[in-house]
């Protein structure tokens, strides 16, 4: 993109980066421009333009941060899913998942012939969902 792009351009481009239907991609860039959120004018012969920089850095601000799932921590889960496939029974304490899953990585790390790292117990009991941060 260069310079001034045509608003349906925009509406477009709008769609391909945040997905869903162009009607609503085109709503939410009119909605931009009539906020001042994207640059616009219109030319001499009624057909809207939008700054092209403009609609980059609002589009930007539109994008929802991605989730960002740790490696241990999928591990972690997966070591708890293959040990108690149902669940884990609320006997089981923290110290019991801690071994458990201690002992598991272990297994995995040897079997996968991977070097192993070591994977906190806040990171564990995350996992277990027994622990929110």
């Amino acid at each position: 993109m260069t310079g001034w792009v045509r608003i349906s351009a925009a509406a477009a481009e709008a769609q391909r980066q945040l997905g869903g239907p162009l009607a609503d991609a085109n709503d939410a860039v009119w909605d931009a421009c009539d906020a001042n959120e994207i640059v616009s004018r219109r030319d001499d012969d009624g057909d809207y333009w939008v700054l092209d920089t403009s609609l980059l850095v609002w589009l930007k601000a539109q994008q929802r941060p991605r989730k960002r799932t740790s490696r241990k921590l999928a591990l972690a889960q997966e070591a708890i899913k293959a040990i108690w496939p149902d669940g884990i029974p609320n006997t089981v304490t923290n110290p019991q998942i801690e071994r458990e899953v201690g002992s598991w990585l272990d297994a995995y790390f040897a079997r996968q012939q991977l070097r192993k790292f070591d994977i906190s117990r806040p990171t564990i009991l995350r996992a277990a969902g027994r622990r929110n941060n």
